[in-house]
Order: C-alpha cells, then sequence, then structure tokens
C-alpha cells in the first residue's frame, strides 16, 4: 500500500493519510454498509471519546459481535450483548480531565476468546440484533417529543424563565 499526505482540511488541522486508491465519497447505501459490515467476523472498535457510538449499534444490527471498550457510553446499550474490554480510569493531574486506557490484556483475551468458537460469536451476534432493535429514529424521535412537550407544558406553568430552577 502507497500512503500519501493530502493537504489538510483548514487551516491548523493535522495531514491527512490516504491510499491513492481511496477517494472521499458521499457514503455508502444501506445495503452497502450491511453489506461491508458482514464481511467482519468481530467488530472490534477501542474507542474511549467519541461518546455513544453509531459504528458499534451498526454492527450489532447486522448481526456482528461486537468487542469494545467499557467505557460509560457503552456500557448504556452494548454492555449485555458484547464483549467489553476494562478500561482504566485516570485522572490527569495538571488538568484534572479524566480518562480512559483500554487493557491491552484484556482487550486480547476478549479477542481470542471470540476467536476460538464460532458459536459464541453466533450467539453474540443474535443478542446483538436483538438488542439493537430497540433503537430506532422513530422511537428516539417519539421519546424526544414527548420530553419536550412535557418541559413546554411544565415551563408554560411558571410566568418566568427564572422560576424554572424550582421545578
Amino acid at each position: 500500500m502507497n500512503l500519501n499526505i493530502c493537504s489538510r482540511y483548514f487551516e491548523g488541522s493535522i495531514p491527512v493519510f490516504f491510499d491513492e486508491n481511496i477517494r472521499p465519497s458521499k457514503g455508502v447505501t444501506t445495503n452497502q454498509l450491511n453489506d461491508l459490515y458482514n464481511t467482519f467476523d468481530i467488530f472490534d472498535l477501542q474507542t474511549l471519546g467519541e461518546g455513544w457510538g453509531i459504528p458499534i449499534l451498526e454492527a450489532m444490527a447486522c448481526g456482528v459481535p461486537v468487542v469494545t471498550t467499557d467505557a460509560p457510553a457503552h456500557t448504556e446499550f452494548c454492555g449485555e450483548v458484547s464483549s467489553l474490554v476494562e478500561c482504566n480510569k485516570i485522572c490527569e493531574p495538571r488538568t484534572g480531565v479524566e480518562r480512559y486506557y483500554a487493557i491491552t490484556e484484556d482487550h486480547i483475551l476478549k479477542l481470542l476468546d471470540l476467536c476460538g468458537t464460532n458459536d459464541k460469536r453466533i450467539m453474540q451476534g443474535e443478542r446483538g440484533i436483538a438488542a439493537a432493535r430497540n433503537y430506532n429514529w422513530n422511537k428516539i424521535s417519539q421519546a424526544w417529543s414527548s420530553l419536550f412537550d412535557t418541559m413546554l407544558a411544565t415551563a408554560s406553568k411558571y410566568k418566568s424563565w427564572q422560576n424554572l430552577k424550582d421545578i
């Protein structure tokens, strides 16, 4: 593979590396994305700071077993149906910012565990599909709409926004 450096996206950004055969596109269709995920035996995403991981949910919806970190955002939606890699939480002394670091040994063990048996991958993939069904845009938008309606109904009882702190 021949890697090249392309120009920066904007002033001050880091250089972006790409293969000369890879070109940015407008994305892929849902069917193409499904086909792509289903080329994987295991979906491994060791992200710690992206927040709620749509790629993790997409892999689950395609029946691909997932290995990811036990960072808080992931445990909320895939903790029971994925292999979660243990992380250490460290508070940086100079900034006070808490950071998570995946434990490499646990990561390797989780991957080896899934690589060792096809039955476990199939079972985890099926559980992932079932869990992913709980997350669809219609359900999510209805829940948000209901929340906003409740908030607006509650807020309309108050003459001033200053009084909302009493809720």
